[in-house]
Order: C-alpha cells, then structure tokens, then sequence
C-alpha cells in the first residue's frame, strides 16, 4: 500500500509512518503544517514528526456518503499528546464502534480519488494486553 501515491504530500512521511505538523519557536504544533503558527501568528515554523498515538475524543458513525464510499465508516476527533486534535477516519478491526477514550494509532490507508487509488491516513484502535 505504501507505493501508491500520496493523497497530499505534504500530510505524511511513510519511513516511518508519520504525520507531519509545524510548530513555532513557542512549542505551539498545528497539523496540518502551516506557514504560520494559528495560535501566536509567528512565521517562525518548523516541520514535525507528530505522534503516532491518541485518544479518541469523540467520534461520529457515517450512514450516508458519495457513490463509491463504504458505508458505515467512522469519523473521530483524536487527540494527539501535546495540543494537536485533528479529524481522522477510524479503521476497526471487527465490527462494532468505537468509544471516547478509545487508543488509537495511526495506519496507512487508501482512498480512492477520481478512479485512482491514493495513499493516506487513519487511525485505528490499540490491542489491549
């Protein structure tokens, strides 16, 4: 999966598998990178490896999408540690839903786009011991 073609290149590295962010000269990280920090505003950035972990802080199940898209699909909000939260499709290995709490690490994904298969992200849940 990892030789297809990224959904945006500026998203993730794929050796190792990570996210990408900025953060500015105040600690301050945003994902996805800017040329600016959205909290103080400084142009001081610099890119990040962000981490490859979170929890989901909330999440919606999707019934209804574009032709071509499976459904049901779930969409989470997870928060990374530090101040970074993005939205992420959620990958579960059975059926069944997720819950707010939930741990989660971030998997390669395909997309397809316009009939052609793009590399991306999601999250999915941690095995628990």
């Amino acid at each position: 999966m990892l030789d297809l073609p990224p959904l945006r290149s500026d998203l993730f590295t794929t050796e190792p598998f990570a996210l990408v962010g900025t953060q500015c000269e105040s600690g301050h990280a945003s994902f996805p990178n800017r040329d600016f920090c959205p909290v103080c505003y400084s142009t001081d950035v610099q890119p990040i490896e962000l981490p490859r972990s979170g929890t989901v802080e909330t999440f919606t199940t999707v019934h209804q999408a574009p032709p071509g898209v499976t459904v049901p699909y779930h969409l989470a909000f997870v928060r990374l540690p530090g101040p970074v939260v993005l939205l992420s499709r959620l990958q579960l290995a059975t059926d069944g839903e997720p819950k707010i709490g939930d741990d989660v690490h971030i998997v390669p994904s395909r997309i397809r786009v316009d009939d052609v298969d793009h590399l991306t992200f999601a999250f999915e849940l941690k095995e628990h011991a």
